[in-house]
């Protein structure tokens, strides 16, 4: 039950996280389309390079979650496999300073 309970709590987390980002990434997609627009209309830029710079902006929001979400728990994971590896050094260290 406590194991259900914690699996639960986690996809809540998760699900949280997930709608935060979607949250973040159409805040940005509209403030991109906005100021874009506004420099096409102004003719800073033409419609097309405004355009094109909201896909890029898209794009590069899209990458940047999805690399949150590959390397998010990198850190954690590196510590406990150095650790593995480290006490495994060790063990064999010590045994080849005995023998």
């Amino acid at each position: 039950m406590k194991d259900k309970n914690e699996l639960i709590k986690k996809g809540k987390d998760e699900a949280k996280k997930l709608k935060e980002a979607f949250e973040s990434i159409g805040e940005e997609i509209e403030s991109s389309i906005k100021d874009n627009l506004r420099e096409a209309i102004t003719g800073a830029q033409s419609f097309g390079q405004a355009m094109t710079n909201v896909l890029n902006r898209i794009r590069d929001k899209i990458i940047d979650a999805q690399l949150d979400k590959l390397l998010s728990g990198f850190g954690e994971n590196f510590k406990k496999k150095w650790w593995q590896w480290f006490r495994r050094f060790l063990g064999w260290y010590s045994w080849r300073i005995v023998c």
